[in-house]
């Protein structure tokens, strides 16, 4: 009587999986670069948009202007679902922020 078991394949496709998450983790780690972040102490500052009827403008484009250039952006992002978007002055002065619905009125 001859008894087969899954052993002697799952065994090697075991180690065949084994050798191809080491392939793959040590490619990846070979063209990877590190990530290195810092708690900032610097003031964020936060604008809540809304239409003049009230209701919130979530999810629009926003554009910041710097103190020394209105012409050219400094950031750019979108305001969260309750109309909030916040940024972090790089220096100080007055900063124009826009937000844009898409919309021309």
């Amino acid at each position: 009587m001859t008894v087969h078991t899954l052993a002697g394949p799952l065994k090697a496709g075991m180690i065949s999986l084994a050798a191809l998450t080491l392939l793959i983790f040590s490619s990846a780690s070979l063209m990877a670069h590190g990530v290195v972040w810092e708690e900032s102490q610097k003031r964020a500052y936060g604008v809540e948009f809304a239409y003049d009827d009230g209701s919130v403008m979530s999810f629009v484009d926003v554009k910041v202007y710097g103190p020394d250039d209105e012409k050219n952006f400094a950031q750019a992002g979108r305001t969260n679902e309750a109309g909030y978007f916040a940024f972090i002055p790089v220096t100080d002065g007055k900063y124009l922020v826009v937000a844009d619905d898409g919309r021309s009125e």
